[in-house]
């Protein structure tokens, strides 16, 4: 029988699978670096061999059913764990391009006549976005540093703005266009 054999779930579970069978070395995980980096790697190739030490199994078919019932779980635990983080990301990130600050940048940029010249109308957002907001709502005032694609009815190219709204009036501090093509940055405010 070999049991030496790697057991994947030791990589992610590996305290909770140590507790169920009674390999107490398992808790070495909470160290820090060490129990993170080598700590699964040897649980991963001396586990099963600890486990059949520790429990009362009939046979080794037993005890590897058992081992492949955990494999599954883990598996599927990592599965779930691994969509909701998808899914998290995907609704931050729909959140982030449909909130007030996105719709109010798009709506400073619309209404710029040297963007409008450039892009075209409408001009809208075009991939991902990048940047921070910060709101103090003590003082009714937030900061956004904001830089995304957009895409009109003309052109192409990126966008970096930075304005602060102090009790529902804009400032922008900052306004640049990178066009697409090789042009030069199209400075608005800098």
């Amino acid at each position: 029988m070999k049991l030496s054999v790697l057991i994947g779930v030791l990589f992610f579970f590996n305290w909770i699978w140590g507790v169920a069978h009674g390999v107490w070395i398992s808790f070495l995980v909470f160290i820090p670096l060490f129990g993170m980096l080598i700590m699964p790697v040897i649980l991963g190739f001396k586990g099963n061999e600890w486990a059949w030490r520790k429990n009362k199994y009939v046979s080794t078919a037993e005890f590897l059913k058992t081992q492949r019932r955990w494999t599954i779980a883990a598996v599927a635990l990592f599965g779930v764990f691994f969509s909701i983080l998808l899914m998290a990301m995907v609704f931050a990130i729909y959140l982030l391009n449909s909130s007030d600050t996105m719709k109010e940048t798009l709506e400073i940029v619309n209404q710029n006549e040297i963007a409008v010249d450039y892009f075209g109308k409408p001009i809208e957002k075009d991939g991902l976005l990048g940047g921070n907001i910060s709101y103090n709502s003590t003082m009714n005032k937030a900061t956004v540093s904001i830089i995304f694609d957009a895409i009109g009815s003309k052109n192409t190219g990126t966008i970096e703005m930075e304005f602060r709204k102090i009790r529902n009036e804009i400032f922008v501090d900052k306004f640049l266009i990178y066009p697409e093509s090789d042009q030069a940055i199209i400075k608005i405010v800098e």
